[in-house]
């Protein structure tokens, strides 16, 4: 789509905007790749082998997502060269399952690194700010493979910290839930929680919502590690109402909008990566 120089490289740029209906609405009311991608589809195939041909020396998927967070990477494996390309972009990495992604089956389809960059709200200045540049800086940077030597003109990039999913809070089934006032709902939660756990640890007693029906008494499950964990560990709801944290957590992508929560999770569980 363009070219720009940098030294005396040049690299070419291929640019695939996916969801063009969402973006102009900034919502999701129609679904966007990662929830639909097949990589036995017609469509997937047919991107994967025009890629093929177009040799990229790596694969970034620029995603908005709902919430406010600091830009993260989402990758898949911890081989040198992802490794690499997370060092390049400069940003904390969050390790998980990306299967069944464009960011997860792109990279490993095509033979080279990928991984997804989470830039929050579409509208989110810090984050497209942060893309622009990723954009720019990848037009006109070397890319620096695990195998390639230190330049003596450019000091090599710190490693990130790197995360790793091991949970997640999600609202059980057939509880109603809100962000504000609401007479229907069985539990009003905090609406400035994804400013309360995202990349932050939130400490034991935390309030996040008022129940408002007794008779729900476990609006919350916990998986970590694949196994349910029980409620009273984590949260407790006292005689007022409010839900109330029983332990310490990291969050990930912990967001207001209900539509979001009700598919994905209330917050994700993060743990920092030993060195």
């Amino acid at each position: 789509m363009a070219k720009m120089t940098g030294g005396n490289q040049r690299r070419p740029l291929l640019l695939m905007v996916f969801n063009a209906w969402n973006l102009r609405r900034g919502t999701r009311g129609v679904p966007d790749p990662n929830r639909i991608w097949n990589s036995q589809s017609p469509a997937v195939v047919r991107v994967r082998g025009y890629l093929r041909s177009v040799k990229p020396q790596f694969v970034i998927d620029l995603h908005a997502c709902e919430g406010q967070h600091p830009v993260v990477s989402i990758i898949r494996s911890h081989d040198p060269d992802t490794l690499a390309l997370a060092r390049f972009i400069g940003c904390p990495v969050i390790q998980t399952d990306l299967r069944g992604t464009l960011g997860g089956d792109l990279g490993p389809a095509l033979g080279v690194p990928s991984l997804t960059v989470e830039l929050g709200l579409f509208d989110d200045p810090a984050g497209i700010q942060f893309g622009s540049r990723l954009i720019r800086k990848s037009l006109s940077g070397s890319f620096p493979h695990a195998s390639a030597r230190p330049s003596k003109e450019r000091a090599e990039p710190k490693n990130p910290t790197l995360y790793r999913v091991t949970g997640s809070i999600r609202v059980r089934n057939g509880v109603r839930f809100a962000f504000a006032p609401d007479p229907n709902a069985d539990v009003i939660f905090r609406a400035d929680i994804d400013r309360l756990a995202n990349l932050k640890r939130v400490p034991k007693g935390t309030a996040l919502g008022i129940a408002m029906n007794a008779s729900v008494k476990k609006p919350l499950a916990v998986n970590i590690g694949g196994r349910r964990q029980p409620f009273a560990d984590w949260f407790e709801i006292r005689t007022n109402g409010k839900l109330v944290t029983r332990r310490p957590w990291t969050g990930l992508f912990a967001c207001a909008d209900a539509a979001y929560v009700k598919n994905e999770a209330l917050s994700f569980i993060i743990e920092p990566e030993l060195p």
